[in-house]
């Protein structure tokens, strides 16, 4: 979700860190050190405004009746978030085609 940050050097990568701390928390200071460590095979970072571009997702999917959208790119990257999203959607579609609301 956002497979070019991985591609960064330490440098620019930290660079980045504080750019998004300076912009989202006001933190003007350097940091007294900084470290990087990448880990090629972990969890996808989402962007800055991905809950608000789920929820324009989910409000064109209203209009969708049969079609849900469930997995990590939408609401949340671990096993447990997948297996919730799953549960769901199975329960939506269900009510759906039971008859219910």
């Amino acid at each position: 979700l956002q497979p070019e940050m991985f591609e960064l050097d330490a440098e620019n990568m930290a660079a980045a860190v504080r750019r998004d701390l300076r912009d989202l928390l006001g933190i003007e200071a350097p940091p007294l050190f900084a470290h990087v460590e990448k880990w090629p095979r972990s969890m996808a970072q989402y962007h800055l405004g991905h809950r608000e571009r789920i929820g324009r997702i989910h409000a064109r999917l209203a209009q969708l009746p049969g079609l849900k959208l469930c997995g990590n790119a939408y609401e949340g990257a671990g096993v447990p978030d997948c297996v919730r999203g799953g549960e769901n959607a199975a329960r939506e579609l269900q009510s759906q085609f039971s008859g219910g609301s």
